[in-house]
């Protein structure tokens, strides 16, 4: 089996180059470009692609095929829905199939977990790493083991609000790096325990806020000595209010049915009048304007409920929609904001009404 036994002028120059992207954007620093020859060592298959090999249970083992098959079979087996899914790749290599990945899912986030240091100087010597290191989408994550793991996937998700990942090792890597594969299955096993703690967290602290007792202590407070609203001039009057959300709570309805429309047309429903339909929810934003006393209830009463609404139901944007995304956020985000008004003018209602007959006593 012929190895690389020296490295090429253009080889270091090219490991200058990587080097420094590495640092730059994956805060990945590499000091030599030496490799032990007694566990690493590369066959050159072409000038544009080389393989590494590892000594493995007494003998060098290649981590991909050498005709490049598996580069094409890793990328085709991952399926995504939506742009928001996060692909975590367990294997660097020379970064050939995460360049693949990458130009296939161009909005997705990619996070790619090496345990091996060596296989990065590698990359650095051989691979075109350009395009995939500058990439906002894409990370790189070095581990030893499982508690490393845990904290790059700690820091990478934050807290776990809003997650969804396919996870796959490329070509040789979960037999090669066996014990690390399974540390690697371990914590995303962990991972998806804590979203789904968190998940069931969020909606029950979006559920009580929503549903919380305390509103009609809330209300009366800003209808008997409020300080806030007594400096902006505002009086609270309780049936004035309720008239008001009578004839606005209609009109938010037709909000969001207006948005539902609008965003069926950007994912692809071709049979809707997106004129009609823009034109319509511009003058349901007219009409819906609140008044001064209705807005002050809701952003005392309710202005937690708005981080937490719909924690457990994410906005998801399908990929081949991707080249929407950005109307799509704004109309899901304004659909946010309307199915918030909905909701909070529904409790708000229930408890005047409750106040009202309590003044009339």
């Amino acid at each position: 089996m012929d190895f690389e036994s020296k490295y090429l002028k253009s080889e270091e120059e090219n490991f200058v180059k990587n080097t420094k992207l590495l640092n730059k954007y994956q805060n990945i620093k590499i000091k030599d470009m030496d490799l032990n020859p007694l566990t690493h060592k590369v066959k050159k298959i072409s000038d544009n692609y080389v393989i590494p090999f590892i000594y493995n249970k007494n003998m060098w083992k290649a981590i991909c095929k050498e005709d490049g098959s598996d580069i094409n079979g890793f990328v085709d087996e991952i399926k995504l829905k939506y742009v928001n899914d996060v692909i975590i790749v367990f294997g660097f290599g020379i970064g050939y199939h995460i360049d693949a990945l990458h130009k296939k899912y161009p909005n997705n986030n990619i996070l790619v977990l090496e345990s091996d240091f060596q296989i990065i100087k590698i990359a650095a010597l051989y691979g075109n790493l350009e395009n995939i290191l500058s990439s906002s989408k894409v990370s790189i994550g070095l581990f030893k083991k499982e508690e490393d793991l845990d904290k790059i996937l700690r820091h990478y998700f934050g807290n776990h609000n809003r997650v969804n990942f396919i996870a796959s090792a490329f070509s040789n890597y979960s037999g090669l790096y066996a014990d690390e594969f399974e540390q690697l299955v371990n914590s995303l096993n962990k991972l998806k325990i804590d979203i789904e703690k968190n998940r069931q967290e969020r909606i029950k602290l979006s559920e009580d806020i929503l549903n919380g007792t305390d509103l009609i202590n809330i209300i009366k407070e800003l209808t008997d000595d409020s300080e806030d609203l007594k400096q902006l001039d505002i009086k609270i009057n309780m049936k004035n209010i309720l008239k008001e959300i009578n004839i606005k709570s209609n009109l938010i309805k037709e909000g969001i049915s207006c948005l539902n429309n609008l965003y069926s047309f950007l994912i692809g429903d071709r049979n809707i009048n997106i004129n009609k339909a823009v034109e319509k929810f511009n003058q349901i934003e007219v009409k819906t304007q609140l008044s001064p006393e209705l807005l002050a209830i809701m952003d005392i009463v309710m202005y937690k409920y708005v981080d937490t609404l719909n924690e457990d139901e994410e906005v998801k944007i399908m990929v081949t929609d991707s080249e929407n995304i950005t109307q799509i956020k704004k109309i899901m985000y304004n659909l946010k904001i309307y199915k918030y008004r909905d909701k909070c003018m529904s409790n708000i209602t229930a408890e005047l009404k409750k106040l009202i007959k309590q003044h009339q006593r």
